[in-house]
């Protein structure tokens, strides 16, 4: 069983007949960013990332102007509270491209391009009134793709981590294949 987030994420009190059972007849329970293991509560739930396909995702050939800034949305998410957060920590949200997601679906072929043309990825993510903490899949695409992204801590992070590279995760697999 994998954990991507929306499926747990804010249902600490979820006591889903189908999802127990799920987790129940499961050999492991796999979550892909460390802070879904607060809504798994099962002892065998392990933190096990994503990996980027560094194929796919990876940096252009060409530059990109440095101050351009992307922020990809959700339905779920509370875009008044972050463009408040991100406007009250003298950052502007009016000069960043935001797209949604939820209505303008990107297609996975079609989202190296989408971020290419970028080098700034704003990962702030206020859903359900949680700020997340957790990198985004999105997040760690960007990185790939050479773009620094803006956490949530407003900082900066630039490289992809080393637990999506695919080397670490096929690793891991194996390990998981072993027990």
């Amino acid at each position: 069983l994998h954990y991507h987030g929306s499926e747990v994420r804010g249902k600490k009190d979820n006591v889903d007949p189908i999802r127990l059972d799920a987790e129940h007849k499961s050999d492991v329970i796999l979550v892909s960013t460390p802070d879904l293991l607060n809504y798994v509560k099962n002892e065998k739930a392990q933190y096990f990332p994503n990996p980027v396909d560094t194929e796919h995702f990876k940096k252009p050939s060409f530059s990109v102007s440095p101050e351009k800034s992307l922020m990809i949305v959700y339905n779920r998410m509370d875009m008044q509270w972050t463009t408040d957060y991100l406007s009250k920590n003298n950052f502007n949200p009016a000069s960043y491209t935001i797209i949604d997601r939820s209505s303008n679906p990107i297609l996975y072929s079609q989202l190296p391009t989408v971020l290419q043309q970028y080098s700034i990825y704003v990962d702030i993510k206020y859903i359900d009134g949680l700020l997340l903490t957790s990198l985004s899949k999105t997040a760690v695409e960007a990185l790939a793709s050479g773009l620094k992204v803006l956490a949530h801590n407003l900082q900066y992070k630039e490289g992809l981590p080393e637990v999506n590279e695919p080397e670490y995760v096929v690793d891991r697999v194996q390990k998981l294949y072993r027990m």
